[in-house]
C-alpha cells in the first residue's frame, strides 16, 4: 500500500464524516444525506486511487508544465504529487456537495424533504 493510498484512507472518512454532520444540520433526509456521504466518499477514494492508475502520464505531464526541460523527479516530489492530486479532487468533491445542496435546495429538490 503506497502511502497516498493510506492518506486517502484517512482523508476519505472524515471528508464523508463531515459531509454527513453538515447534511443533519441542514435537516436533509437520510436517503439524501447518505447518497451526498457516499458520493463524496467514493470520489475522493477515487482521487487517491487515480495516481495509482495514470502515475507516469501525470508525473509527464507535470513536468511539462512545471520543469524547461526533461529531468527526474526525485521519489519525494512524486508522492507530493500524487497527494496533491487526491486533495484536489476531494476539495472538488465538497466544492461539489456545496453547490449541488444549495441549488437542489433553493429549486425545493429532495433535500427539503
Amino acid at each position: 500500500m503506497t502511502p497516498v493510498v493510506l492518506l486517502g484512507s484517512f482523508v476519505a472518512p472524515l471528508v464523508a464524516g463531515l459531509v454527513y454532520l453538515d447534511a443533519t444540520r441542514r435537516n436533509f433526509s437520510r436517503s439524501v444525506r447518505l447518497r451526498w456521504t457516499v458520493g463524496v466518499a467514493l470520489v475522493s477514494v477515487g482521487g487517491f486511487l487515480l495516481p495509482l492508475f495514470v502515475g507516469d502520464a501525470l508525473v509527464r505531464a507535470y513536468l511539462l508544465w512545471t520543469k524547461p526541460a526533461p529531468v527526474v523527479t526525485s521519489p519525494l516530489e512524486r508522492l507530493g504529487l500524487h497527494a496533491a492530486v487526491g486533495l484536489a479532487v476531494t476539495g472538488v468533491a465538497l466544492v461539489g456537495y456545496g453547490i449541488g445542496t444549495v441549488a437542489v435546495r433553493r429549486r425545493g429538490g429532495p433535500s427539503d424533504r
